[in-house]
């Protein structure tokens, strides 16, 4: 944790900063809020998100060592919180005016920073920041440390504002990507691991290139708080379906939401509507809870009556996996890549697995490794008999499955037996 902490805390600095406000009676905040984009973790990853922490805090040093009219002070709010500028006034003239230029001019400094790092990375995305502002009295009639505190308050909810102003740009945004099916579907084989055939392809949505939609999380994470969802889920579905006519007897692998199929009329999504299903295995993830599973399982069971079959992802890595699996009786259990990665050298993980194949052999369900990377761990896999897997050891996600035609592929993919009866 030390190691990305650059700033001292507020406790340890207040009692020069009540020094500061004895002698000059105003002083001003500047605050990064860095808790308001942490859902950029879920995106990106935590040493990502620590890498961005502690660059926004060499930026923050950067800008406070800038020669200006006043004293910049930073600081952190708390061990996990966000980061803060006190301005100290050379003179006693201090304006909003004056913090509000100033939290301009620092919020493009960490813009560049960022950004160049985030490009460094390989990630091209964007990273929204919010830099808030406030000002300040001193009269002596108020602690000093309620003072501040009521200081960062107000500057942490301008920066929280003008934060909420930039997510409803973002779901305008996103409802303008939807109106212009701006949506693209990059393919990800799913390989047999015996004989390194290719069964299926797992379809992924992205964005537009080179903004934040470009992570399909973050396309979900605007939408399903915003209602979009299953707008979004439509436009998806069209895409995938310009290339799956035209690939007969292929498998498909398609992710849908919980909450899309407990939305009245679900079944006018434009694969649903086709008569069969044969072709694609439906993908619940587990990012979110289920909220009613016996009213999911009615509508997988009924899917499954037209064909389709029932994939359970990330399974190790979000809410109850067990409980998911208990109740929608899955055909595959596609096992989470951090439950993969170094499974060749780590025997819990590797007691983890066993005991889930030993599950899917008696639910009759196929297991599937996600986010295989090493032939290590190819050869963990292949001495437990998991049969399928994927991951960037066989490929990267294509445009179009032809392109990776010259891998054998089954025309007819031989389907695993059904999980367990109808009832």
């Amino acid at each position: 944790m030390s190691d990305i902490y650059l700033l001292p805390l507020f406790d340890e600095v207040y009692a020069q900063l009540h020094e500061y406000l004895v002698e000059y009676t105003k002083i001003g905040v500047l605050y990064v809020d860095v808790l308001g984009i942490q859902y950029i973790e879920e995106v990106l990853g935590w040493e990502l998100f620590d890498e961005i922490v502690k660059i926004l805090q060499e930026g923050v040093v950067q800008f406070s060592q800038q020669p200006s009219g006043y004293t910049l002070f930073p600081f952190r709010r708390g061990v996990w919180d966000d980061i803060a500028i006190c301005v100290i006034p050379i003179c006693k003239m201090l304006t909003v005016d004056e913090l509000r230029t100033l939290a301009y001019a620092l919020k493009r400094v960490l813009q560049e920073n960022v950004k160049s790092f985030v490009k460094d990375a390989g990630i091209e995305t964007e990273v929204p920041l919010s830099i808030g502002y406030a000002l300040g009295y001193y009269s002596g009639q108020v602690r000093t440390e309620r003072l501040m505190k009521k200081i960062m308050e107000e500057g942490k909810r301008i920066a929280r504002t003008l934060l909420r102003n930039e997510e409803q740009r973002r779901v305008e945004y996103l409802k303008d990507i939807i109106r212009k099916k701006e949506i693209r579907v990059v393919f990800h084989p799913i390989m047999k691991l015996q004989d390194e055939g290719i069964y299926g392809f797992e379809c992924l949505a992205r964005g537009p290139k080179h903004t934040i939609y470009e992570h399909p999380e973050y396309l979900f994470e605007v939408a399903l708080p915003s209602g979009l969802t299953y707008e979004l889920e439509y436009v998806i579905q069209l895409r995938i379906l310009e290339v799956a006519d035209r690939l007969p007897g292929v498998q498909f692998f398609i992710n849908m939401e919980p909450q899309v199929l407990e939305m009245p009329g679900f079944e006018q999504l434009p694969i649903l509507k086709k008569e069969r299903l044969d072709m694609f295995v439906i993908e619940v993830t587990e990012r979110v809870a289920v909220r009613d599973y016996k009213r999911v399982r009615l509508i997988l069971d009924h899917l499954r009556t037209r064909g389709a079959r029932i994939a359970l992802d990330d399974v190790g890595s979000g809410y109850a996996s067990l409980e998911a699996i208990a109740y929608l009786r899955p055909d595959f259990i596609k096992l989470d890549k951090n439950v993969i990665r170094g499974i060749h050298a780590d025997f819990v993980k590797q007691a983890i697995v066993r005991t889930l194949v030993d599950l899917a052999h008696s639910i009759h369900a196929s297991i599937i490794a996600e986010g295989i990377e090493k032939p290590d761990e190819l050869t963990w896999l292949r001495s437990v008999e998991i049969p399928y897997g994927q991951g960037y050891f066989f490929s990267e996600s294509v445009s179009h499955p032809q392109i990776l035609f010259s891998k054998k592929v089954d025309e007819q993919p031989e389907p695993p037996p059904s999980s367990y009866p109808l009832q």
